[in-house]
């Protein structure tokens, strides 16, 4: 992801020996929200968010920007960063954790996954 990648040197060195940079852009067809949509912002960008996956094929779910922390930790701890694909939001909201509660568990667990294939190992 983009904390995870090369480095902001590294993408403009690269940009900079390519004299010629291409891309495509892609737009679906307007959106327009209804009386419930314009009440709820959240609401909308959800519904958005949905067609936008249908519109373009795509798979859509609700991974936030804590998932991609966690991943990180897991690679930081040669663990496979599958093994934190969780949904850090619904976890936050069924069990009324933060983050750092999460992580203190995902700790935890890369202490009894002895083999790091994102299993328990005992």
């Amino acid at each position: 992801w983009v904390s995870a990648g090369p480095s902001l040197f590294h993408m403009l060195f690269r940009l900079m020996c390519e004299p010629c940079n291409k891309m495509e852009v892609d737009f679906g067809p307007i959106y327009d929200p209804n009386l419930e949509e314009k009440k709820d912002a959240l609401l909308y960008s959800r519904r958005v968010r949905d067609q936008m996956g249908t519109w373009f094929n795509l798979k859509v779910t609700n991974h936030s920007f804590d998932d991609v922390k966690l991943q990180a930790l897991a690679i930081k701890n040669h663990a496979p960063a599958e093994s934190v694909v969780i949904e850090a939001n619904a976890i936050r909201e069924h069990f009324s954790m933060k983050l750092d509660s999460i992580k203190r568990y995902f700790e935890a667990f890369l202490k009894l996954d002895t083999d790091k294939d994102g299993k328990l190992s005992r």
